[in-house]
This record gives structure tokens, sequence and C-alpha cells, in this order.
């Protein structure tokens, strides 16, 4: 999931979210979750209104291991975010790219920012956020940036929803909704970014009506397009191949259909209309099938936004 939204502690800033590899069981040792080294991992902000990033926020990461010979996770008691019994670390590199993605002008924000490690429970992290800290970088610019683990806020009744687009609460035969992300961890990125850092004449709106109020927000994973595999590992090269995408909740999910998944996440947003409309216009309505589930029809269209259609305002405080 994507999430954007003025800091509630400091009002001059946004916070930009995303969220990856869901349903994390948090004790799923020795193995335990993490970021994949190969994959370029990207927020996107468009400040102009036409769909296409102006400023994107790219983190790369890479991992260590400090004693292979051992299928631990730590060797011992981890008090702080540096004790050598922490065997396996990962490390990222924050870059803003102002343009184009791919093209734009390059600024590196910071490199060598340690990722928040697994919880891996009271025997080896006794006090997981005393000792280890917040995890949260202090960076250029007042920037404050975050990845690692984090306990799954969206909530969502996984096991209603998908057993025929149901509600608990409306059927009245299966109880209570029930929080099917509870408990369970996502991989997140954030930062914290000035407003004046976002807007398109760099300062900060003047009030809700000032076109500098309003940003758009989304995510991407990519990864290289060749990967080549061995008996003895695997060698990536290649341009980068966007094979995620994440804006609005549950449209991935729920709202475009099984056959197009692939070419979605795939897609720039300026592609959605002509990818998913034959004459080129963005999907509106949705499209259903009488009797398709219980007699009640279901989604069969994607849904896209207009490229002229305001974008949401996240930037003006209150």
């Amino acid at each position: 999931d994507v999430y954007a939204f003025v800091s509630p502690e400091r009002p001059d800033r946004v916070v930009l979210i995303a969220n990856f590899i869901p349903l994390e069981f948090p004790s799923s040792g020795p193995n335990f979750w993490k970021f994949d080294d190969n994959v370029l991992y990207e927020i996107m902000v468009d400040n102009t209104g036409d769909a296409v990033e102006d400023i994107t926020y790219q983190f790369r990461f890479n991992s260590s291991i400090g004693n292979p010979n051992t299928f631990l996770y730590n060797t011992g008691q981890v008090t702080s975010i540096a004790d050598p019994d922490l065997n396996v670390r990962q490390f990222f590199t924050l870059t803003e790219v102002r343009g184009p993605r791919r093209t734009g002008a390059r600024t590196a924000l910071g490199q060598g920012l340690h990722v928040m490690p697994a919880n891996v429970g009271l025997n080896s992290m006794p006090n997981y956020t005393r000792d280890l800290g917040t995890g949260v970088h202090l960076i250029t610019d007042g920037l404050r940036a975050f990845a690692g683990p984090r306990d799954d806020s969206f909530f969502v009744d996984l096991g209603a929803i998908f057993d025929l687009l149901q509600l608990r609460t409306l059927n009245g035969l299966t109880g209570n909704p029930v929080d099917g992300l509870g408990n369970y961890n996502v991989h997140t990125v954030a930062i914290e970014v000035p407003i004046s850092r976002l807007t398109r004449t760099g300062a900060a709106p003047a009030g809700a009506s000032d076109p500098n109020a309003s940003i758009g927000v989304w995510s991407t994973a990519s990864r290289p397009a060749t990967t080549t595999r061995t008996a003895t590992g695997a060698t990536s090269s290649g341009d980068f191949v966007q094979v995620s995408r994440l804006g609005m909740p549950l449209v991935n999910e729920v709202v475009i259909p099984v056959g197009v998944k692939d070419t979605f996440n795939g897609l720039e947003p300026t592609g959605d209309g002509a990818a998913f409309d034959p004459e080129g216009q963005a999907i509106q309505q949705h499209q259903t099938q009488p009797g398709d589930v219980g007699g009640h029809g279901v989604l069969c269209a994607g849904h896209a936004m207009p490229s002229d259609e305001p974008l949401v305002n996240d930037c003006e405080p209150g």
C-alpha cells in the first residue's frame, strides 16, 4: 500500500510511505523477510497533474552476512544496532531524481543507512525499540527516512472480501469483521520531505486552492531485465523493468482483472486509459455481468484516472 499525508509532528512536511512484501509472519526464521538487493524500490511524486513523475525517491538495498557458517540470523543477544551478534544486516541508499526517473538529475541523499532488522524475539532482542532505536535517519535538508519491517496498518477482511465479495456485517452469517492483516508485517520504505521540496514552484502552498497544494503519489518495484542462474548463484543485468505498481488501495487486487494485472503493473499511469479501453478513454464505469456472483455483478474492468483530473490535495496542513 501507499500512503501520503501531512506530517502530524511537523506540518511543513509530507510523509510518503510504500509497503512491500505483504503477509509476513513475524517469526518466520531463520530466513527472515528482507528487501531484495536486486530490486529498485521507488516512490514517485507528480506535482503538475499530468500523471508523469516530477520527483522520484529511489531505495536500493545491499545485504551483508557476518558469519556465513551458521544458519542463525543472530548469533547471540543483540543489544544495539551495531552489535556484532546481529549476523544478517541490510543497508540502503536513498536517491532523489528530478525529472524522468531513469534519466533525470540525480542527488544521493544518503548511503549506508541501516535497515531495521527483524524483531527475532525476547531472547535475541530483549528490548527491540530501546536497544536498536527507531531506525529513522535524519538526512540532508531535514529529510527523514526509514526502511524495515513494520506491523501492517491496513485493515481489510481478506476472508470475507475474497469469499465472493462478502461483508460479514451484511450477510449475517459469518460474525464480526476480522482484520486479515492483523499481526502480520510488511516491509516499509518511508521518507518525510519538506512540502516546499515537492511543489512545482519550490514554495509552500498559500492555501488549499493553491495549485501547489496538490500532488499525486504512487510506488513501483523494478527488476533488472535479465537474470542468469547457475548452480552457484545468480547474476542480473540490463535495464530495470517495472514489475509492480501501487497507488490507490485495492485497485490492483480487486479492480484490475486477473488477465491484465501484469499489464497494469508494468504500465506508467499515463498508459492506463489506452491500455484498458479501446477508445483510448479512461474507464470510469464498472462493467458487470448479471449473476456473476450469487446474482450480484462483479467488477470486470480496470479503472484509470484521466490525467486532466485534479490530484489529491495532500500538501495543505489541516
